[in-house]
């Protein structure tokens, strides 16, 4: 994503340094009000990193008033209106929790917080229970993946990710990184995928008998 890397080299240049120059710099690019929000976001230390132990697994969060968003940094994905809405449509390069997302992270600026495994499922439940309103073009893209991934599955049996990740690009199935593919299996509301022993296999429901 474009407006990823170039926010990314912006901040690397900045060296950290939270200023009215980097503040028009990135207004310019992503839009004053976006930005604004961000560096408030950041500054009241809403942006974390959640450890679950003893996977490692890590999840980037920005706590609400009312709900978390859930961030993939690798391919500028929130679970927010804002992307669903204008960055998925093109209207928008980037939404604010990602902005925000980018600018803790690369200036120390979060807060990490270590965490049970199960405290993982929980927080997968609860992206997979968010209202579905605004979202149709996205999950559609996500159910092709699913149900490419499933017949591969089928066919192939079980695959690491990274496998699974180039059988899936050599069906031109578009997807930004490899653990985009990891949350879009797991955030599957049908339940067909399960990761188990470094491979991700079909549950046992929906395999052919």
């Amino acid at each position: 994503m474009r407006g990823l890397e170039e926010l990314t080299k912006i901040l690397m240049e900045s060296k950290g340094v939270l200023d009215a120059k980097l503040l028009e710099e990135l207004s310019y690019k992503f839009g004053r009000s976006r930005v604004e929000k961000a560096i408030r976001t950041v500054m009241d230390r809403r942006v974390k990193l959640y450890v679950f132990k003893p996977s490692g697994r890590i999840l980037w969060v920005i706590e609400g008033k009312e709900r978390r968003r859930f961030i993939l940094p690798a391919s500028g994905y929130c679970s927010c209106e804002d992307f669903y809405f204008n960055v998925v449509d093109g209207k928008a390069r980037l939404c604010y929790h990602v902005i925000a997302q980018r600018i803790a992270s690369l200036c120390s600026r979060y807060d990490v917080v270590e965490a049970r495994d199960d405290l993982y499922d929980e927080f997968i439940e609860e992206f997979r229970n968010m209202p579905m309103e605004g979202r149709p073009r996205y999950l559609n893209v996500a159910e092709n993946v699913r149900a490419a991934a499933s017949e591969i599955l089928a066919e192939k049996g079980p695959q690491p990710i990274g496998v699974l990740y180039f059988l899936l690009s050599e069906r031109g199935v578009d997807i930004p990184s490899k653990r985009s593919l990891s949350m879009i299996l797991r955030m599957d509301p049908k339940n067909r995928f399960k990761f188990k022993s470094g491979k991700w296999i079909l549950s046992e429901s929906f395999r052919e008998t």
